[in-house]
């Protein structure tokens, strides 16, 4: 296991990550201290989190995977200025950071809605090292998910049909069709919350498919409709990617993928279909 934690709950961690003007970005703190995050989900999380191109905007989101877990981050950036903590290390005119939650089930969606006023709330005090915040959103957040025994419905929370549906009119159905036919599946765009929505609502097409967003290996065979046809045998399905991730995806004969790095877009990774967002 790569997370530790007496008390096995849906929500695992919260993190901050920052963008360090030497070392890159970096995840500046995480709690609950016992948490006991592996080497693999901090180096995985300090790249994910603040996704390629998020500086265009002041604000954005990304879901993403790191081993058996699944992260929502909420990115902000704010005028350096208006930062009451001054410290040494900021050498910019802007501070970029993300909050990010991670969890053992993708309640992608049902954790932002809960997660971005949090965040909100963190950047509008202006003291960054006061995290205390951040520390009672996490409980709050996780005894809302242990509270509730039906838990079914919050991984379809924050997916829209209809905006899919208007965004890719008669293509939702090429889309659907190729991933049917599992094929290697790229979206490309910026801001890298739509790219995100798009991936989810494209998977969420398929009925129960959304519970299968672990390894292909491990794909329940009620995930395959309970048909002899073997359906998504070697399909990977992940919200967004980064370019770390390319020795990964060069090895998978099908995936679903979203990414806010344009090299995705020039053949650095072989896909049958990039689907770009304007």
């Amino acid at each position: 296991m790569e997370v530790s934690n007496v008390d096995y709950s849906v929500i695992v961690s919260i993190c901050v990550v920052g963008f360090h003007h030497e070392r890159g970005t970096e995840v500046e703190w995480y709690y609950p201290p016992n948490a006991a995050l592996s080497e693999e989900i901090i180096l995985d999380v300090s790249v994910l989190a603040m996704p390629d191109q998020a500086h265009l905007n002041q604000k954005d989101y990304s879901y993403f995977r790191t081993g058996e877990l699944y992260a929502v981050a909420c990115f902000f950036q704010i005028e350096s200025s208006k930062v009451k903590d001054q410290t040494d290390q900021i050498k910019r005119s802007a501070v970029q950071k993300s909050v990010v939650i991670l969890s053992r089930e993708p309640f992608y969606g049902a954790i932002r809605f809960l997660l971005e006023g949090a965040t909100k709330a963190y950047f509008e005090q202006g003291y960054f090292t006061d995290r205390k915040i951040l520390c009672e959103s996490f409980e709050r957040i996780k005894a809302k998910f242990k509270e509730t025994k039906d838990t079914s419905d919050f991984i379809y929370l924050g997916v829209s049909f209809k905006k899919f549906i208007n965004r890719f009119g008669r293509n939702a159905l090429v889309l659907f069709r190729l991933l049917w036919l599992e094929k290697r599946i790229i979206f490309y765009g910026v801001p890298v919350g739509n790219v995100c929505e798009s991936v989810m609502a494209l998977v969420s097409l398929m009925p129960n498919l959304l519970d299968s967003m672990i390894d292909s290996a491990q794909i329940d065979e009620d995930i395959k409709y309970n048909l002899p046809l073997q359906i998504f045998d070697q399909c990977y399905l992940a919200p967004y990617v980064a370019l770390q991730q390319i020795d990964l995806l060069v090895q998978m004969n099908s995936f679903l993928v979203g990414s806010s790095n344009l090299l995705f877009t020039n053949g650095i990774v072989p896909a049958d279909v990039i689907v770009t967002l304007d």
